[in-house]
């Protein structure tokens, strides 16, 4: 395992290439499955136009050709900006990860306990605004 023992393909490129490989194939993926026509009474009607949704994505394939989109999607997730990104995280966990011992829970209760809480107090808000009218 090569790959795992050099923080800078781990905590760097790793994330990179899996943000990049799960946008870009599952972009091809949707996009082949739209272009059968096999779904064109699934897509999403918007009551505000009276066009069909595939006039509609014409529409802006005109104003924004298809290719176009390709180019800017793969600015942003492979651009330097995301390469910088990948640079910092692997920089920041190496210094994090000998200073993360104190974190480690010490028993599997503690790790429930811990999830739990974790579970509360990012659903707050949601449990919040259920229950006040």
């Amino acid at each position: 395992m090569q790959w795992l023992a050099n923080p800078w393909l781990l905590w760097g490129v790793g994330p990179l290439l899996a943000s990049n490989i799960g946008f870009f194939v599952t972009a091809a993926v949707l996009e082949l499955l739209l272009s059968t026509g096999a779904f064109d009474a699934a897509l999403i009607h918007y009551k505000s136009s009276n066009k069909h949704r595939k006039q509609l994505l014409a529409a802006t394939q005109q104003r924004i050709p298809f290719w176009k989109q390709v180019r800017g999607c793969t600015k942003y997730l492979v651009g330097p900006s995301n390469i910088v990104n990948a640079v910092v995280l692997s920089l920041l966990i190496q210094w994090a990860k000998p200073h993360t011992e104190a974190w480690l829970p010490n028993s599997l209760l503690t790790v429930l306990w811990q999830l739990l809480a974790l579970a509360v107090v990012t659903d707050f808000g949601l449990y919040w605004g259920t229950a006040c009218p």
